[in-house]
């Protein structure tokens, strides 16, 4: 194990097991080490100079959709990474995992997401990076912060017309955040989200 990936599994058991045999690190391992206290935790990686793999899309394959829990649960098996989501807003204000802003690319759907009510986005299929569809439907932003809890660390990449303050008072009921200041984050990445 090269000396990176040993800091990496150090951390994630440090916080999640007392046994001193060195196991390989988990997405699950990383989220409990980090619970709480992400600010503390990034800082110390950034010290130890260690790397984070993040999944773009939650690491997208043949047969897993990108934005899909099914793609979240292979990912996290392979390898400890947070996931980078896209979260985009309904016509009537439901949060979505979606890319694009429209849904021809990534689903069997049509139009663009901030035209379309929640009925009509949990209708459509998810295509896998082939275009081939798949029994998955877009999941909601609600379901995927249940889904993370314990198991990774989300990274919400907030696209153009959806409500910061939205996301943040979604991510904030499903207790996802530890306190005021990650709200204002969620914030600056909406902002950083806008100037791309």
């Amino acid at each position: 194990m090269n000396k990176m990936m040993f800091q990496f599994a150090a951390l994630a058991i440090a916080a999640t097991s007392t046994t001193t045999a060195m196991a390989t690190p988990t997405s699950a391992g990383i989220s409990k080490a980090a619970s709480g206290r992400l600010p503390a935790f990034l800082a110390c990686l950034q010290k130890q100079k260690t790397a984070i793999v993040v999944a773009h899309r939650g690491g997208p394959l043949a047969e897993h959709p990108e934005n899909a829990i099914v793609t979240f649960d292979y990912t996290t098996s392979l390898a400890p990474v947070f996931l980078e989501v896209d979260v985009q807003q309904t016509v009537d204000d439901v949060l979505f995992l979606e890319h694009d802003g429209v849904l021809e690319r990534t689903t069997t759907g049509t139009g663009a997401i901030s035209d379309k009510f929640s009925i009509e986005v949990e209708m459509v299929k998810q295509r896998d990076p082939f275009a081939t569809p798949t029994g998955y439907t877009p999941p909601r932003l609600a379901d995927a912060l249940a889904w993370s809890k314990g198991r990774a660390i989300l990274i919400l990449d907030i696209k153009p017309r959806t409500d910061a303050a939205l996301v943040a008072k979604e991510v904030k009921a499903a207790g996802s955040v530890a306190n005021s200041d990650t709200v204002s984050k969620i914030g600056l990445m909406y902002c950083q989200g806008q100037l791309r």
